[in-house]
């Protein structure tokens, strides 16, 4: 499998409808924090980070997902080999 990031605006969007979309994207493996040295961390809000098998196929998990809230949206997906990252807080779901 490979790694992918993941970027979703939702337009017009609430915070319930942003609940919606954090459930649908775990559904696809796609979750919205990193382990690191320092334990998981935080992603920026709308960011995931999960497997898929081709930048194509992720594209339309997250489609799907995007689905469930009835919402319009931006969508930026790129594979990931390396990351870094630095001021993700620490995760607390």
């Amino acid at each position: 499998m490979l790694s992918f990031t993941i970027r979703v605006e939702l337009h017009g969007a609430v915070e319930d409808d942003y609940d919606d979309l954090h459930e649908a994207m775990e559904k696809q493996s796609f979750v919205r924090c990193v382990k690191t040295t320092k334990g998981l961390r935080e992603l920026p809000p709308g960011t995931y980070y999960g497997p898929s098998t081709s930048v194509d196929t992720a594209l339309d998990e997250v489609r799907e997902a995007v689905k469930t809230t009835g919402k319009r949206s931006s969508i930026f997906v790129a594979q990931t080999e390396t990351w870094t990252s630095s001021g993700l807080g620490e995760w607390n779901e």
